[in-house]
């Protein structure tokens, strides 16, 4: 054996439960909770009897967010081996193109040259392409046609391990910069005289995703709304109380395809039992709640953000506002 080959070796990556919080978008309480009841994950302690994890755990965990999200329970993945579960993701993959073929042909449309910059990291062309898109077609366009199919893209590529988590979480900071750039731009741009209706903005609580709420955010900045983010996880008398306290015209929701199904829908009735009736409910995000017969009444879904703009024209028009 190459002895400066085996001095050189690196030592085993370590997640604290924080960490494994912030890469999965899974919440402490629900690491602590599978742990008890499937056995998995199960965290080495330190000296202190903190969890950490390993890189193993963070795979595996990775990969049921992804099947959690296609609609698969807990009880069902947790116990899986990684190469199990990875059988599962392709299988939920094909299930879902042939469940929604309309996204899978979109998909199709798009250059594989996108997806193919961010897999060889060439991140500053990939900038450069979409301002070029943006020049050329309007912030609208580039966002369905170039950001919403690609984002999908970059899921599934994740998903059949063809990028990598560094690659994925460098696509989202990418866009997520482009999309605020772009809405500043806006701003200056627009006049003040409308800046109507009020929109808050936000995620549910243990939602830390906000690339859906960000490109809805540009399209109510482009029908030129007043928008109160409050980014992501907020707790609901938290959304509550901002609403009142801001006199919020709408509250937008935004709602990725890795939220847990009931619960959202028992967020979003707590939320419209308490907001003012006068207060819209809007969300969007997740295609599994589309038409969901189990939604609050009078709660708006939006299927795609370019609907957002149809919506806003509706609101004003009831409103009496120009």
């Amino acid at each position: 054996m190459n002895q400066t080959a085996a001095n050189t070796t690196l030592p085993a990556v370590h997640y604290s439960i924080s960490d494994i919080e912030r890469d999965t978008g899974l919440s402490k309480m629900t690491l602590r909770m599978w742990e008890h009841r499937y056995g998995f994950p199960d965290p080495q302690r330190d000296t202190q009897g903190n969890r950490y994890y390993l890189q193993s755990d963070l795979d595996k965990l990775m990969v049921i967010k992804r099947l959690l999200a296609a609609g698969y329970r807990p009880s069902k993945v947790a116990r899986l081996s990684l190469d199990e579960l990875h059988e599962l993701s392709k299988l939920a993959q094909e299930e879902g193109q042939e469940r929604h073929p309309r996204k899978a042909r979109n998909l199709q449309v798009l250059d594989g040259e996108w997806l193919q910059w961010l897999k060889d990291n060439e991140s500053e062309r990939f900038r450069r392409a979409l301002h070029q898109q943006m020049v050329k077609y309007g912030l609208a366009s580039t966002i369905e046609n170039i950001i919403s199919p690609l984002a999908y893209e970059v899921g599934v590529a994740w998903l059949q391990g063809e990028i990598s988590v560094f690659q994925e979480h460098l696509f989202t900071e990418t866009i997520q910069g482009f999309l605020r750039d772009a809405i500043t731009v806006l701003d200056i741009k627009l006049p003040d005289e409308i800046r109507s209706p009020r929109v808050l903005l936000t995620t549910l609580p243990q939602e830390k995703h906000t690339l859906g709420l960000l490109m809805a955010e540009c399209f109510f900045a482009l029908e030129n709304c007043e928008r109160l983010s409050l980014g992501a996880d907020t707790p609901l008398p938290e959304i509550l109380a901002a609403a009142a306290q801001l006199n919020a015209d709408i509250v937008a929701i935004g709602v990725s395809t890795h939220a847990p199904v009931q619960e959202v829908i028992q967020n979003l009735k707590q939320l419209r039992q308490h907001l003012p009736a006068s207060t819209e409910l809007w969300m969007g995000g997740n295609p599994a709640l589309f038409n969901s017969k189990r939604l609050p009444e009078n709660t708006i879904f939006f299927r795609k953000a370019q609907d957002i703009i149809d919506s806003v024209a509706a609101w004003r028009a009831k409103q009496g506002v120009n």
